[in-house]
């Protein structure tokens, strides 16, 4: 579900319910804009008798599967760049230990190398960052995803487990 509701980082994991009170959604994914405004925001949808549904009754918690990557939303499918540019890479992350590489900037925060460009997840081209993280977030805890990725012009390809994102300090809001 694409939603227009202004959401903010926090509010993943929430209900989205109908009129009648029923939920007919989880929050999964909200990206912001420069000015911390939400650009887009996605639920999961769920239906009575779901996995989700009954993995929420039962009082499991579920985490959003992540690999730990930063995006830099400004060059991202910009300007004949066809992919997600890694502006960073968390710590004591999966993508950090698959050797993913994040923008470089000097003393004053100025751009001076754009990161790794990522191209497609499990083979399935991606265009942008958006595309990127709904692929990863069709995925669970626990999957192994293949990144195709550009570094200097060569691609190249890096087998990630996803881990939950609680489980990487840098991510938390």
């Amino acid at each position: 579900l694409e939603m227009n509701a202004p959401l903010a980082p926090g509010d993943s994991g929430g209900p989205i319910l109908d009129r009648s009170g029923q939920a007919i959604g989880v929050v999964s994914y909200i990206s912001l804009d420069g000015s911390g405004q939400t650009r887009r925001s996605y639920a999961v949808p769920v239906e009575e008798g779901s996995d989700l549904i009954t993995a929420l009754r039962a009082g499991e918690k579920r985490d959003v599967p992540v690999v730990g990557l930063l995006f830099d939303l400004v060059h991202s499918g910009q300007g004949g760049l066809d992919g997600a540019v890694i502006s960073g890479v968390a710590r004591r992350s999966p993508a950090e230990r698959a050797g993913l590489r994040g923008s470089t900037f000097d003393e004053q925060d100025n751009l001076t190398a754009l990161g790794d460009i990522v191209t497609s997840v499990n083979g399935q081209r991606t265009r942008d960052a958006d595309q990127v993280i709904a692929a990863i977030r069709r995925a669970r805890v626990g999957d192994t995803v293949t990144l195709g990725y550009t570094r200097d012009g060569e691609a190249r390809t890096a087998q990630i487990t996803l881990v939950p994102k609680a489980s990487v300090p840098d991510l938390q809001e």
